[in-house]
């Protein structure tokens, strides 16, 4: 009984910030429910997911682009090791920032996977650090970032240096370009 209360509550965050119709939530329910038996992950914190998906208006691809979403950040705790609400949180923030629609939040999960794979850069401090780097004033994509930021820390520098840096310097050429 406490497990249902549980997962009905953070289903009504995801209302609160979807605007969800019932029928909405209910297929959603329905939705992230076999998530959870597919991916071994509690339903509880794949509405946490869907929840921080819908803070950040992605409530607007409708349940399936939530449920895409939700899947992506699932995937993305396990293979970077973070939390449910740091992967929903991160991957939220780099779709907007890289203008990456929902149905391709898998795709960042995977660039992110491969990057920590092979560089000495953690999944938490590579997703702050492309988050820093941002798209350096609309020059960098996700993959260019990525890149640089496993790069950074591959030489030794900070999560601070790295993203900073290179942010500044990209944002630097571009104005002197013009």
């Amino acid at each position: 009984v406490k497990a249902a209360a549980t997962f009905q509550k953070e289903l009504l965050n995801v209302g609160k910030t979807t605007d969800f119709t019932d029928s909405q939530l209910s297929q959603l329910a329905d939705g992230l429910k076999t998530l959870s038996y597919r991916l071994n992950v509690s339903a509880d914190d794949l509405a946490k997911i869907a929840a921080a998906g819908g803070q950040m208006g992605l409530g607007s691809e409708g349940v399936e682009g939530i449920l895409a979403f939700t899947e992506a950040a699932s995937r993305l705790s396990s293979v970077l090791d973070i939390s449910a609400d740091e992967s929903g949180n991160a991957l939220g923030r780099l779709t907007n920032i890289f203008k990456i629609g929902i149905k391709d939040a898998e795709k960042i999960s995977s660039l992110l996977n491969e990057v920590s794979n092979k560089s000495t850069a953690d999944g938490r401090d590579l997703i702050d650090m492309i988050q820093r780097i941002g798209t350096a004033g609309g020059t960098l994509g996700i993959k260019q970032a990525a890149a640089l930021a496993a790069t950074g820390r591959d030489l030794g520098l900070t999560v601070e240096t790295v993203g900073t840096s290179f942010n500044k310097i990209f944002l630097d050429l571009q104005t002197k370009a013009t």
